[in-house]
């Protein structure tokens, strides 16, 4: 390689470390300011209707130390295009364990009440707990997207080790070890999306196995953590649980930031189809 191609290099990474910055920023004060709104405006109860009960009921889970106000507007958006949505809070602090029952009861009710499996889409410690709850009830899960999730456990939760759920996200805790040791049952489809400058997970696309039919990966251009749950990513949930993302065997690469108007997504089964197979 050239030195002008490795000077080229070096910009082109420093410019999208400050887009992925300046992303990440305005995200988080986005997130503070939907917090403090759920706090001092309050919000009422998403009612399920009936009409809907034509597509998959879908559980939001929030990451650690948030609340259910960090996916508010996610909430809204699918509302509007006419999902159910439970984004009810869970109790981050206790063992996660007590959090995957309290879950798993939910989501059994709702497939009673629907007659569908769910979809659970999870964000950072919410992507952990959907992983497990697909696995403990396969039957009732439909669709699992796992956002930013911890593959590894992450350092980051050193702070907390005096809550239980703060140790058991420590890399060298059991229950990522025990959980990801588990195959992933092959009727749930799992999408896993990764911002691709995410310091809070270290190794992405690591723990699932690579070929399986059921499990795609997701790698979201100049994106962090707090930046995939924001309105930019919406589009490419919606068209995962709407069905038009069909994934494929290797990581997709989603540019949220490209001008949609006249750069629509394009995904492995739009590519497939144009060139005929």
């Amino acid at each position: 390689m050239s030195i002008r191609m490795r000077i080229e290099k070096v910009k082109n990474l420093l410019q999208d470390f400050h887009t992925v910055m300046g992303n990440e920023i305005r995200a988080g004060k986005k997130n503070v300011s939907r917090h403090f709104r759920h706090v001092f405006e309050g919000r009422d109860r998403k009612i399920w209707r009936p009409e809907n009960f034509t597509r998959n009921p879908i559980f939001t889970l929030h990451g650690y130390m948030q609340g259910e106000a960090s996916l508010m507007d996610l909430e809204d958006f699918l509302d509007e295009k006419g999902f159910n949505v439970d984004n009810t809070p869970y109790p981050f602090y206790r063992d996660l364990r007590f959090v995957e029952d309290r879950l798993t009861q939910r989501i059994i009710r709702a497939h009673e009440i629907t007659g569908r499996r769910s979809d659970i889409i999870g964000h950072s410690t919410g992507a952990l707990i959907a992983v497990a709850l697909a696995c403990r009830i396969p039957e009732h899960v439909d669709k699992v997207i796992s956002i930013a999730i911890p593959e590894s456990g992450s350092e980051f939760a050193i702070p907390v080790w005096f809550l239980q759920s703060g140790r058991q996200l420590l890399p060298w805790n059991n229950y990522v070890k025990k959980l990801l040791k588990i195959p992933f049952p092959e009727e749930v489809n799992l999408y896993v999306v990764h911002g691709n400058w995410d310091p809070l997970v270290t190794h992405k696309f690591s723990f699932f196995p690579k070929g399986a039919k059921n499990i795609h990966r997701v790698l979201v251009k100049s994106s962090g953590h707090l930046s995939l749950i924001e309105s930019e990513i919406f589009p490419l949930i919606y068209d995962i649980l709407s069905g038009r993302f069909k994934g494929g065997d290797e990581v997709f690469e989603y540019d949220p930031w490209r001008e949609k108007d006249t750069d629509p997504a394009v995904y492995p089964a739009d590519l497939k189809a144009a060139s005929g197979g």
